[in-house]
């Protein structure tokens, strides 16, 4: 373990812990509750007793580009309201990768919803709405 990852890891643990309790609130929050919470942070209207489900949120992709290795990346939260997807990542600190992890993310999953035209003249790939949460306020996030 290099002396950055020394110094990193109760930060590390930290960052975990938020993330565990912001997925745990939504995938316990009644359905009602859920939508709400969407129908704010997306400006939609969706009814109280709309359809809502979990997605999986693991995908697989190569670790480099012509690489044989493979890893797995995984978003905080991806659901459906009604057919409707939603991607939402819960964020504490800076990280510069954050937007194209989450449009990475969003691709995953529309490559893992893809519909394919029976005669395979169209792919249609449907990305999810995406939002990034931020537990502090800019100014308190740390700026390399």
């Amino acid at each position: 373990m290099t002396d950055r990852e020394k110094t990193d890891k109760p930060e590390r643990e930290t960052l975990h812990v938020f993330d565990l309790m912001f997925k745990f609130l939504l995938t316990e929050a009644s359905p009602g509750a859920v939508v709400h919470f969407i129908n704010g942070l997306f400006g939609k209207d969706y009814p109280p007793d709309g359809d809502v489900s979990l997605s999986s949120n693991e995908s697989i992709r190569e670790a480099q580009p012509d690489s044989q290795k493979l890893e797995t990346i995984r978003s905080d939260l991806i659901l459906t309201i009604n057919g409707d997807a939603f991607l939402i990542e819960a964020q504490i600190g800076d990280d510069e990768t954050i937007a194209l992890r989450v449009f990475q993310y969003g691709f995953a999953y529309a490559k893992q919803t893809m519909r394919i035209a029976e005669d395979g003249s169209e792919i249609t790939l449907n990305m999810p709405a995406a939002r990034i949460l931020y537990w502090e306020p800019r100014a308190r996030r740390r700026i390399p």
